[in-house]
């Protein structure tokens, strides 16, 4: 029983030791003493005769009994009724007290939450700056390097259309001349003309062939060079296309109502919405990293084709150049003394597009092609016949203006 509980006769406090009545209701002991303990009625004389004053006197301290009983229940119900409010105030604090820790301790949890949540976001939001970052400077790291390889073929046509004009043009008035010269000469100079002119003729076929096969070359190794570049950017795409799939499929294993199968494209049956929106994310993100490998296969199957086309290309190159004559078993004869003495002088009037090599005995040549490796120099003079000179023997080489 609670002890707080008022008793139903005083209303004061009933205590520990209150008696439950048959009917119910709660009374404190005293109550229980004063009301309910049976009295032994005694007889006492009557008085036949009672004064005024008597009667006065008994009235006066019935009254004064009746006084001090009215006065003390007034106070006890005074107190019991501030000890009451006490105890609703004292229950109020507590309940308001208990109110603001409840309140206090939401409060803390969601702002906790949020910062967890913003602390995620900035996470996540930094790692794509740095992803998109990276990627950008891949691409412009490959731009510039396309933009190198084609400047540096740009330069390499051009070196080759010029070498080539200056040295057919070096060959036509070498040729036309010493067919001039050996016109004066017997039937051996006739044939050893028709014969310079016919290789001639081979060589400048063959080298064309040779040339074609060169650019063929350099296209397929700058498509090489592209579909590396391209297969590894694919490559990097399904990389993180499927760390979003794997990442979305261990985020939602246990989603009640749906199965979500760790391999790629399968599809998903779901019962409610939430999961019909995350089945569909999956499979989104499904659809995503077979697109990217997709791509992937494509670029390798493509520089796989560029890498055998490459292959032909240089095989090809080889067995043109296998056809080419040997120059070595032609024996043109030795030039007369004015012949010599032309081109000795020929060779060192400087011309446009050569360089001009001066030899350490004072002598000089005009050179293209000029190559320097292992202690040695190698050159094409002007009528394009390739030569090598000592190091030791070379003076200096300037570039003709």
């Amino acid at each position: 029983m609670n002890p707080v509980q008022p008793c139903s006769k005083c209303l004061n406090p009933a205590g520990h030791d209150a008696v439950v009545l048959r009917n119910g209701s709660l009374t404190c002991q005293a109550c229980f003493q004063r009301d309910c303990t049976p009295t032994v009625k005694t007889k006492t004389p009557s008085l036949s005769i009672i004064s005024n004053e008597g009667v006065l006197a008994v009235i006066l301290l019935i009254g004064c009994i009746s006084g001090v009983i009215m006065i003390y229940r007034n106070q006890q119900e005074t107190a019991s009724a501030e000890k009451r409010e006490r105890e609703k105030s004292e229950a109020a604090a507590a309940k308001k007290a208990d109110d603001e820790r409840a309140y206090t301790a939401e409060r803390r949890a969601k702002f906790e939450a949020e910062a967890r949540a913003a602390e995620v976001k900035r996470d996540a939001d930094a790692r794509a700056y740095r992803e998109a970052i990276r990627l950008e400077t891949e691409a412009q790291r490959a731009k510039a390097e396309q933009h190198e390889i084609e400047r540096h073929l740009l330069n390499e046509r051009r070196t080759a259309e010029f070498e080539a004009k200056t040295l057919a043009e070096v060959r036509a008035a070498a040729l036309e001349k010493q067919q001039k010269d050996l016109k004066d000469q017997a039937d051996q100079a006739r044939e050893i003309g028709a014969l310079t002119q016919k290789r001639a003729k081979e060589i400048a076929e063959i080298t064309a062939l040779i040339k074609e096969q060169e650019t063929l070359i350099m296209k397929l190794e700058t498509e090489k060079v592209q579909h590396e570049k391209n297969m590894k950017i694919d490559e990097i795409v399904y990389n993180g296309k499927k760390q979003a799939y794997e990442a979305l499929n261990a985020k939602y294993a246990d989603v009640p109502y749906s199965r979500i199968i760790l391999r790629i494209g399968d599809t998903v049956a779901v019962q409610d919405t939430e999961a019909a929106q995350i089945a569909a994310n999956i499979n989104k993100a499904a659809r995503d990293a077979n697109y990217a490998w997709n791509e992937y296969t494509k670029e390798k199957e493509k520089l796989n084709q560029i890498k055998k086309d490459l292959e032909a290309a240089r095989k090809t190159r080889d067995e043109i150049k296998r056809k080419l004559p040997d120059t070595s078993q032609l024996d043109v004869g030795t030039p007369s003394p004015a012949t010599a003495t032309t081109v000795e002088s020929a060779s060192s009037v400087r011309k446009p597009g050569f360089s001009t090599l001066y030899k350490k005995d004072g002598k000089s040549l005009q050179v293209t092609g000029v190559i320097k490796a292992n202690n040695e120099v190698r050159f094409r003079d002007d009528r394009g016949d390739s030569y090598t000179l000592s190091a030791d023997d070379v003076d200096k080489i300037e570039k003709n203006n």
